[in-house]
């Protein structure tokens, strides 16, 4: 659990730092403004979480490191095999109908850990897909070239925000200086990469705001960068490449209008994040009973499922 931060570095740009170094460092992230918005008591609880991968945090982890970093992804995890029914049989020495549930099978596992401590372990089909998705990444022309440029994976930067003085903190996952000015790449793992789906995801998470924290930190620290996009990686094939079902992947810009938004978002959760920090007071939700505001777009739903009725 992340229960006692690390001394943040001096201001700059660090390489090869390990992510569970970087997520203690006592900075305020784009993860944590996140929390900031809903409420500081959340940003005080979200550091106490704990740090461990859920399954699609380690598929992520990995397809971060299998496109942008392939000897990393090779240094870091290991494949786990199917289990051959034929060599894990029952006691009679029947071919199991379950062989991964065979005492043999789970003791070869072990094994595999055993042997291979400093790695982490990806069944099969996880193995398939984290390497299905490099070659579904690389088979985007815009995406191959911006990669395959001049540049640089899992950049740690830190800054200090000019308005606040607040120590801050991002981590990019690729940034090259010298395609079309400077651009940052993001990858996201999603269940859907259409733009009204990822559309929605980036409003629903705040991506936009990820954006513009990112984009400032790396103007902050003196990184060239004319574009902030996201590679949107489908999580499960389903688009047809010749005779092989791929993985969908759309490269996204986002545009100025939306990271002047995310900079607002910004200004204020550093404010407040400063004044927190200042006070020692990390407050809650407000105590007084509060008018609900429907979202914008609710009437229209409403409107149109009277109509549905008329009809």
């Amino acid at each position: 659990m992340i229960t006692e931060l690390l001394p943040c570095p001096e201001p700059g740009v660090y390489e090869d730092v390990p992510m569970e170094v970087y997520l203690r460092w006592d900075a305020i992230s784009n993860t944590g403004l996140g929390y900031m918005l809903r409420s500081p008591a959340h940003y005080q609880a979200y550091l106490h979480e704990p740090s461990g991968d859920s399954e699609a945090q380690l598929i992520g982890r990995a397809a971060h490191m299998a496109i942008l970093e392939p000897p990393r992804f090779e240094q870091t995890f290991y494949r786990i095999p199917k289990p051959d029914p034929h060599l894990f049989t029952n006691k009679d020495g029947s071919p199991s109908k379950n062989p991964a549930n065979t005492s043999a099978y789970k003791e070869a596992v072990r094994a595999m850990a055993d042997e291979n401590p400093d790695k982490v372990g990806l069944k099969d089909e996880l193995w398939e897909d984290v390497l299905r998705m490099r070659r579904s990444a690389l088979l985007h022309p815009r995406l191959r070239k911006v990669i395959e440029s001049t540049g640089r994976a899992e950049l740690s930067i830190v800054w200090r925000d000019p308005k606040t003085g607040a120590l801050c903190k991002c981590r990019l996952d690729w940034h090259t200086p010298t395609y079309a000015g400077g651009a940052i790449v993001d990858l996201k793992t999603t269940p859907d990469a259409a733009p009204w789906a990822f559309g929605g995801s980036a409003n629903k998470w705040g991506y936009y705001r990820q954006g513009a924290m990112h984009s400032q930190g790396t103007r902050e620290a003196g990184l060239p960068v004319a574009h902030f996009t996201f590679a949107a990686i489908e999580k499960k094939p389903a688009v047809l490449v010749g005779d092989e079902v791929m993985h969908g992947v759309v490269l996204y810009r986002l545009r100025d209008e939306d990271l002047s938004l995310g900079n607002e978002q910004v200004d204020y959760a550093l404010a407040l994040y400063a004044e927190c920090k200042r006070t020692g007071e990390w407050p809650g939700y407000p105590t007084d009973v509060l008018d609900l505001t429907l979202p914008a777009w609710a009437g229209q739903d409403i409107e149109r499922n009277a109509e549905e009725l008329v009809a």
